[in-house]
């Protein structure tokens, strides 16, 4: 049964300053008539509607039709009544308007001023969705929503080919495929993929009368890629406003995504913002995102509720598991007071499959991630060889580049908020640093070394060492304190927190995916890179033409011999760590990835950029590189280990 289109229409009439709409005050001698009638009842956006009405006297007089625009009414055209004092005004409505009737006062009649009435045109939208059955692979399921619903209205699924849409027919009788909304609106049927390859796309589209009855009305072009046949334990359906696939980090969007655990769906969210996160990743065929849920919960049944998380797309990273090992180690270590959460996830954007991802909780200050104040605290990393706004970093006195991770927005206007980045920020993390590296780089080593007044004193050493020990041993590409090297600064000032210590506190941990020997060894200096033995955060080895390699914090931390001494009693304490990491942790991740890694693989197999394959002897394929990332880790260990504990070594057989 068809709806009324009263249901469809928001109409404010307004007839006396007691209600909650627009009333005009009238001149002692205006007279005031009814509010106009709308038809129809229901208006789409860009339809035209009878704006219509009374002015209560039979008399001939001429009329404006005035819309609110701010505070003032403004002319849309003028005419006439006829004889029994009736008007009839034709206006197309393209967007949310206020209109009312006015006439100037002719001898002998006084002016008039209707009351006012308001158009909220309703946008005819359809919503279209098709995903590969969580059950039965062969099958995929259809489901679509249509805005404003009619109930029992004929609705057409369509698919394209070439440059035509033709209906999708059913197989045993070739006719096409019936489906009827329901009283929400909604429509739903499936499709037989039966042999259809994973990664093969087609367009389809829903089409049905529109809701005035007058034309076809058209939804969006839906693009749908079956995808693997069998999926991987967690998987999360993104839907973004528009059906736009995010390929640059200039914009982002808003949508919905739908999580599923082992075939069942979990959860549906909303999605704040979506949209293309990362440094030279983002240039990749496989893009990294980065995505805000409008409500917090543990995604993937992570420890924390969040809503920020970031999604790493391994591009680079054939074994999918350097991430996430390097991320664990942080989690193991006491002296990092947080470090990310993650849980591996096969992703759709707008049904189309884009591979394995692994969803991380965003760095941020948050009581939940980084504890520390928003107004005084501020978390920095190193940011390469130059800051791109200088508003949002600086180089030190020593040359190296510091950005602000959180907060990352500048604020200018005197009444801003001070969560933000402001001048102030910026000045005093400058001058805190600067002080920091006088120390630190002094020339006289009781100066420099001593844990009251010197480079000591400044930051929380515990950390510094863990955090040094994760990035030692795993290797990675932007350990040399080039990129993603985080610290915080738990500055005081702030009354709701008073344990801060003003110390630069070093972590979280982040950015392994071209760590544990995934790297290019064309050159001297990636062969060392790519090599488990050798120092890499200490100024040795080979130069990668980076400015700092041999003069960064860490290499002047390591000239004070009570900080050499305490990295490697810490080793020792912890060394079992780190030894897991090939005996149990990097087969549990990719027991933990399952089918998901030869999906991604499948996926992404011919497109550029991506790393080399490693294996080891008499292995091949993701077997391959699981046996090689871990030789590597088992190796490294052992160098580490004979290095900070000769004579006490726990070697590794």
């Amino acid at each position: 049964m068809r709806r009324p289109h009263s249901l469809f229409i928001a109409l404010v009439l307004v007839a006396s300053p007691v209600l909650v709409a627009t009333t005009t005050t009238q001149a002692s001698a205006a007279v005031n008539a009814p509010a106009p009638t709308i038809t129809p009842s229901s208006v789409l956006t860009g339809q035209t509607a009878h704006i219509t009405g009374d002015i209560t006297t039979p008399v001939v007089r001429k009329l404006d039709l005035q819309y609110k625009s701010g505070s003032k009414w403004k002319k849309v055209v003028s005419g006439t009544t006829d004889v029994n004092g009736l008007y009839d005004f034709s206006q197309k409505i393209t967007s949310s308007k206020t209109f009312r009737v006015s006439a100037s006062s002719a001898s002998p009649n006084p002016s008039i001023v209707s009351d006012s009435v308001t158009i909220a045109p309703t946008v005819e939208t359809a919503t279209l969705s098709i995903a590969r059955n969580t059950t039965n692979g062969d099958v995929a399921d259809v489901s679509g929503t249509l805005t404003p619903a009619i109930e029992n209205r004929p609705v057409d699924l369509q698919v394209q080919s070439g440059s035509k849409w033709n209906s999708v027919t059913t197989d045993a009788t070739a006719n096409p495929i019936a489906l009827t909304e329901d009283a929400s609106g909604n429509v739903s049927t499936t499709l037989d993929i039966t042999g259809v390859a994973p990664f093969t796309s087609k367009s389809y589209r829903l089409v049905a009368a529109s809701s005035d009855g007058s034309t076809a009305f058209t939804g969006p072009t839906y693009k749908f890629t079956p995808g693997p046949k069998t999926l991987g334990t967690n998987v999360i359906r993104i839907s973004v406003a528009g059906g736009v696939l995010p390929t640059s980090k200039s914009k982002e969007y808003t949508g919905s995504a739908d999580i599923y655990v082992n075939g069942a769906l979990t959860r549906t969210e909303s999605i704040e913002k979506f949209g293309v996160r990362g440094s030279s990743t983002a240039g990749y065929d496989k893009k990294p995102y980065k995505i805000k849920f409008d409500d917090s919960f543990k995604l993937f049944g992570m420890s924390d509720k969040g809503k920020s998380y970031t999604m790493l797309a391994s591009y680079l990273d054939q074994s999918f598991i350097r991430d996430k090992v390097g991320l664990d180690l942080g989690r193991e270590m006491s002296n990092l007071a947080w470090t990310p959460n993650s849980r591996s996830a096969e992703v759709f954007i707008n049904g189309e499959y884009r591979g394995l991802y692994l969803m991380t909780e965003s760095v941020k200050i948050d009581d939940k991630r980084v504890n520390i104040s928003p107004l005084t605290g501020m978390i920095m990393e190193t940011d390469g060889s130059s800051v791109a706004d200088k508003k949002l970093g600086f180089l030190s006195t020593h040359g190296i580049a510091f950005a602000f991770k959180d907060p990352d927005t500048y604020l200018t206007l005197p009444d801003d908020p001070e969560e933000g980045v402001t001048a102030a920020k910026l000045a005093a993390i400058k001058a805190r640093t600067n002080a920091f590296e006088a120390k630190l780089y002094s020339s006289t080593p009781a100066t420099r070394d001593d844990p009251t007044t010197g480079y000591p004193s400044f930051i929380d050493v515990n950390s510094a060492i863990d955090f040094y020990l994760v990035r030692e041993f795993t290797k990675d590409n932007d350990s040399d304190f080039y990129r993603s090297n985080y610290f915080y600064w738990d500055r005081p000032g702030d009354p709701a927190f008073p344990s801060a210590d003003d110390k630069f506190h070093f972590g979280p941990v982040w950015d392994f995916d071209r760590s544990a020997g995934n790297i290019s060894d064309t050159d001297s200096a990636h062969k060392y890179q790519s090599s488990p033995q050798g120092w890499y955060i200490r100024g040795t080895g080979t130069s990668s033409g980076r400015k700092n390699y041999k003069t960064h914090w860490y290499v002047q931390m390591f000239k004070d011999p009570a900080f050499d001494a305490a990295v490697k009693a810490r080793w020792i304490a912890i060394r079992d760590k780190f030894a897991a990491v090939s005996t149990t942790d990097t087969a549990a991740d990719a027991a933990a990835i399952g089918v998901a890694a030869d999906n991604d693989r499948a996926r992404w197999a011919s497109t550029a950029k991506r790393y080399k394959a490693h294996s080891t002897t008499g292995t091949s394929g993701y077997a391959g590189e699981i046996s090689y990332v871990t030789k590597w880790y088992h190796d490294r260990y052992n160098w580490i280990d004979q290095q900070l504990a000769p004579g006490n070594t726990a070697q590794l057989p």
